[in-house]
Order: C-alpha cells, then structure tokens, then sequence
C-alpha cells in the first residue's frame, strides 16, 4: 500500500478529480465527529477511480461503519474541504503471489457476514480487495452483483469471497 499524498478539497472535487485514476484507490479525512451521530473523531473513506465512486463511508476509528454510501456521502459533504489521503494498493509482484487456487464455477447464492465488522487487526492486515468484498457482503448482493460493483469477474469474487470464508468472516 502506498501513502502519503495528501490533498485539500471539498468531497465533490477529490471524487471528481480521482474517478479517473487508472487504479482504484482509498482516500482517507478525518471528521472531528458527526453531528447527531457521534461527538467521537470519525474517519470518512471513498474508495473511487477506473471512472467512477465505489463506495463511501463513515467510520469510528476501530473500522466500524457508522454510514455508508448514500447516506455517508450527503454527511461529508457539509464538510467542505477536508485533508483527503491517498491511499493506493499496488499488486504483489509476481514471485510473493500466493499460488492460485482451483477455481469452482461461481455461487449465485447471496453471501453474508458473520461478524457485523472487521477488528482493526483485520482491517490492517486484509488486502484492500478482501475489504472491499467484506463491505459489500450483505446477506442481500449476489456474487454477481458484488463483481460488478467492484469490475471484477464472479470467480475472482467467489476467490476473494472463500479467503475471508476461511477466516470465519463470511459464509457462502
């Protein structure tokens, strides 16, 4: 993971400036509290580029999400300028792959979580996809519906959806 850019801006402008970034990235602000919600710091997140906004939320400082996209969007946005970080995940390069697994043809069943959030040991240690998947495991998506969301294929997915099945963070 890379870090270190830092950037001035209202929500509009980051989102806008960054849909196009040829790699999906995480942009980080902190939020001193929201009001009607928390009187805690708070950490807003988008996770945007490859021509579009992937997903938006508002988070305690342990990973618990407090708002999500919609709903988190509109809350940032009566923010004005925030210090956004970047935040980029560059691919392992090819010899610290892991091996790939076989590969079964995708559920279309709807995958759900059993646990409500990630500790924050997990969410250090996850690679940025897994998070991603996790957050939008909902008992309701389809595999395919999370593909899509993410541009990813339904098997790699499905992959991505057995890791965190093995960790005993969802089930299939």
């Amino acid at each position: 993971m890379t870090k270190g850019q830092h950037y001035l801006l209202p929500l509009e402008a980051i989102v806008e400036a960054m849909k196009n970034f040829p790699e999906i990235v995480s942009l980080q602000a902190q939020l001193s509290s929201v009001p009607n919600l928390t009187r805690e710091a708070c950490i807003a997140e988008v996770t945007v580029g490859q021509g579009r906004l992937h997903s938006c939320a508002i988070t305690t400082p342990t990973g618990q999400f407090l708002l999500q996209q919609k709903e988190a969007y509109t809350i940032i946005q009566q923010y004005g300028d925030l210090e956004w970080s970047l935040h980029t995940t560059t691919p392992l390069p090819m010899q610290e792959r892991p091996p790939p697994r076989q590969m079964s043809p995708p559920s279309s069943g709807k995958p759900s979580r059993c646990v409500p959030t990630l500790t924050p040991v997990q969410t250090r240690t996850l690679q940025h996809m897994h998070k991603n998947v996790f957050a939008l495991v909902d008992g309701v998506k389809t595999v395919e519906h999370i593909a899509r969301l993410l541009t990813k294929s339904p098997q790699e997915v499905q992959h991505i959806l057995r890791d965190l099945q093995e960790m005993h963070l969802v089930t299939l």
